[in-house]
């Protein structure tokens, strides 16, 4: 996702430099990814659920979706190539009145996501499509240097925010979504849970 990319680069600089970023920056920083994280999960589940016939999960999910695009659009003026993350911080506070808005999605969505997995996750022909299809063990895993929510799909709970800990999370509450299945339906699990993680 763009926030992560741009976020990869700057702590790069910022390491060489030895330069201090301030704690509001990267509690704003870590916000922005997690948003960024759950945008990308809704892309995933929306087009896995197309992929798989199911064509109205997809306009769930982008709906959404939707609404985090346009608090990265209030708050940056883009919905993709945010440019928003700067050497030292982020290149402007956010407003108390975008807070709010973050707030309104953060306490509105569980229910969605309690929707979508009424819909999805005990669903038969769901099921069908996704238990033991699709396998991915751990060792071909770690060969082809997968990473993410597809790693930890394969039973291996390796995730940075609490491994090797940057940012502020270290003083957050990350617990990883882990699911040792190997299949497409673990794939799901895991962002799910990951959904509910990152708000």
């Amino acid at each position: 996702g763009g926030f992560f990319t741009s976020y990869a680069y700057c702590n790069a600089v910022e390491k060489l430099l030895n330069l201090g970023i301030p704690k509001r920056a990267e509690y704003i920083r870590v916000l922005c990814m997690e948003l960024n994280r759950i945008a990308s999960h809704l892309l995933w589940l929306g087009t896995f659920m197309l992929d798989l016939g199911a064509s109205s999960p997809l306009f769930y999910c982008f709906r959404d979706r939707e609404v985090i695009l346009s608090l990265f659009e209030e708050l940056t003026g883009q919905r993709m190539m945010y440019n928003y993350f700067i050497f030292g911080g982020v290149r402007f506070d956010v407003s108390v009145d975008w807070l709010d808005k973050v707030n309104n999605f953060v306490s509105k969505f569980p229910s969605a996501i309690k929707d979508y997995e009424n819909i999805i996750t005990n669903n038969p022909i769901f099921l069908d499509r996704t238990i033991k299809k699709g396998i991915l063990f751990k060792n071909t895993a770690l060969q082809y240097s997968v990473t993410g929510p597809n790693l930890r799909a394969c039973g291996l709970d390796v995730d940075f925010r609490t491994k090797l800990p940057y940012s502020v999370y270290s003083e957050l509450d990350v617990v990883p979504a882990v699911n040792s299945r190997c299949d497409s339906y673990a794939r799901y699990l895991v962002r799910i849970q990951e959904l509910k993680n990152s708000l």
